[in-house]
C-alpha cells in the first residue's frame, strides 16, 4: 500500500454537478503552520491519500498528531466498512482537526495506523511567530 499525507489550511468539497463523487479544494497546503501566541489552539485539516487498501474488508483506522517526544496531541479513529473497489485502486481520507491545542513551537507528525500497523507519517513544524520574539 501506497500513502501521501498532505496538511493544509482546510479542505473543502464541492459537489459534482454529475452526481459523482465531489472535488476536493485543497487550501494553503503547507509543512508549517505560524502561530501568533503560544500556546494555542490550531485547525487545520490533514488529507491522506493511498492506493492499494484492501477495501473488500472493513479496516480501522487512526490518525494521530504527536509532538517530538511522541507524546500524542489529538486522535481521530473510526471504523471503515467495506466498499466497492475504485476502478483505480484509491482512496482517499480527508480529516479536520478542530481546535488542536499546540503547547510549544517545534517538530510534530501526523501518523496514519490501519488495523494497528503504522502506514505513513508526515512531519510538519508548528512555529511561533509572535511579534515579541
Amino acid at each position: 500500500m501506497e500513502v501521501q499525507i498532505v496538511l493544509a489550511d482546510n479542505i473543502e468539497t464541492t459537489a459534482n454537478q454529475a452526481g459523482g463523487t465531489g472535488i476536493n479544494n485543497v487550501i494553503n497546503p503547507t509543512l508549517v503552520f505560524g502561530l501568533p501566541v503560544m500556546p494555542s489552539a490550531l485547525s487545520f485539516s490533514v488529507i491522506v491519500l493511498t492506493k492499494g487498501i484492501d477495501s473488500k474488508i472493513a479496516h480501522n483506522l487512526n490518525f494521530k498528531i504527536v509532538n517530538s517526544d511522541g507524546k500524542e496531541v489529538s486522535n481521530i479513529s473510526g471504523n471503515i466498512l467495506a466498499q466497492t473497489p475504485s476502478p483505480i485502486g484509491t482512496f482517499n481520507f480527508n480529516l479536520n482537526f478542530r481546535n488542536v491545542l499546540f503547547e510549544t513551537d517545534g517538530i510534530y507528525k501526523v501518523l496514519f495506523s490501519m488495523d494497528g500497523e503504522q502506514k505513513g507519517e508526515q512531519a510538519f513544524e508548528v512555529k511561533d511567530i509572535s511579534i515579541s520574539k
